[in-house]
């Protein structure tokens, strides 16, 4: 699991315990296809992405990102999946 941050976008304010929790993930040794997943920021803003690889990895972020209060919304192009605060919703 990978992630990269966009500079001039402002985070969430999970976004640290989001990266920690990232950081702590292991790689897949089994590899696979990548499936790129944004976060949006409050402004709707793609300020983070995170890729992962193969379909069991891309399911336990999508479920591990609603454990953070992260709900998925429309897709656009160049993601798998968005996720924004479900205090925004």
């Amino acid at each position: 699991m990978k992630t990269n941050r966009v500079d001039n976008h402002e985070p969430l304010d999970i976004d640290e315990k989001l990266t920690t929790w990232i950081s702590r993930q292991p790689e897949n040794p089994y590899g696979g296809p990548e499936y790129r997943v944004g976060i949006l920021n409050n402004q709707g803003q793609v300020y983070r992405s995170i890729s992962v690889e193969g379909l069991g990895d891309y399911v336990g972020l999508d479920q591990n990102l609603k454990k953070f209060g992260l709900a998925e919304t429309k897709t656009q192009r160049g993601f798998d999946a968005l996720f924004h605060s479900e205090k925004n919703a």
